[in-house]
């Protein structure tokens, strides 16, 4: 997946599914780098889920990982991603 903040910049994002998690992070050679998750909503499909994750790394991306809703981000509480 790939987002672009408000300066132009693009942010290029792998995504992995799990039974209760869609994991988003970066592919290397070595494997998958986790940079966070978001809990699936099982009342939910996985398209809406997945729509509730892009709009929440959005925020992330341009206004801080603070002002998110439903993801989690590793080693990051506050600024932007």
């Amino acid at each position: 997946m790939e987002l672009q903040d408000r300066d132009g910049e693009y942010h290029i994002f792998e995504i992995v599914k799990t039974a209760t998690r869609i994991k988003f992070g970066s592919a290397t050679n070595s494997g998958f780098l986790e940079h966070g998750y978001m809990v699936i909503d099982k009342y939910f499909s996985v398209d809406e889920n997945l729509q509730e994750l892009i709009a929440d790394l959005q925020v992330a991306i341009d206004e801080g990982v603070q002002y998110t809703s439903r993801i989690v981000v590793h080693g990051q509480k506050t600024g932007r991603y």
